[in-house]
């Protein structure tokens, strides 16, 4: 019997799916995605109820976005990577080109856990990334510094 219920959660866990591997689509490599976005952002995360995460716009630095923008996410909990990868000075963000967001079984990308009070470059108008929802540890943060190299090189 044991061995029947173990069969039947193997056969229905979202984690015995059929990748082996990670979509590549997922791991962008940093400009292309800079470039990509239509709109990149500083935003704090202000609210989180039912699914929804309200984000605070603190600082636009590409396109047009109003005040605030509700994002699909959920609550942060164990499985979550709730890292800023050390200010992004990790080489495995650089490197592997992945984000802080997970993936599931079936290649798609996790909603984003935020948590209150905390800050995140967000990229809008992308197709889903691992990246695409990164927080940031203040204005020296890696990523945040590489984003801003890429727009000011952009507008020469």
């Amino acid at each position: 019997m044991k061995i029947l219920a173990a069969l039947a959660l193997l056969c229905f866990s979202t984690a015995a799916l059929p990748f082996t591997v990670p979509p590549e689509k997922l791991f962008r490599d940093h400009a292309a995605l800079v470039n990509e976005a239509s709109s990149i952002v500083i935003a704090e995360a202000v609210a989180l109820k039912n699914k929804t995460c309200q984000l605070q716009i603190v600082r636009t630095l590409k396109g047009n976005v109003t005040e605030s923008i509700p994002v699909a996410c959920h609550l942060p909990g164990a499985g979550d990577w709730m890292t800023h990868f050390s200010a992004h000075s990790e080489m495995e963000f650089w490197q592997r080109r992945g984000g802080r967001l997970g993936i599931n079984g079936d290649g798609t990308v996790i909603p984003p856990a935020f948590e209150v009070g905390h800050s995140y470059l967000v990229l809008l108008g992308i197709s889903p990334d691992t990246k695409q929802f990164e927080e940031i540890a203040g204005s020296t943060d890696k990523w945040l510094v590489y984003v801003e190299q890429q727009l000011s090189r952009g507008k020469q």
